[in-house]
């Protein structure tokens, strides 16, 4: 599950990382550098986190994989309500 950074969320502020990273022929995911974070490395470390804990289904390994991953806040709340754009 991608979380926001503690600072950024109570203030609604988006940002966006970009990670390469390799796959073991088991799944597992390793070699992941952030390549680019903004707007602070904070992004970058929770996208870290996620990728790292990701399992991918395959049975061959993977080498040099590119995902970009934004933080963007949710449009709707749990209860599926629209959240007004500020």
């Amino acid at each position: 599950m991608l979380h926001f950074p503690e600072a950024y969320q109570h203030r609604a502020i988006e940002g966006w990382a970009i990670l390469v990273y390799d796959v073991a022929p088991w799944g597992e995911i390793g070699n992941a550098p952030v390549v680019a974070s903004e707007l602070s490395e904070g992004f970058g470390t929770q996208a870290l986190s996620l990728i790292r804990s990701a399992k991918v289904p395959t049975t061959q390994g993977l080498v040099g994989c590119v995902d970009p991953l934004r933080f963007k806040m949710p449009t709707t709340d749990l209860a599926g309500t629209t959240i007004p754009a500020w």
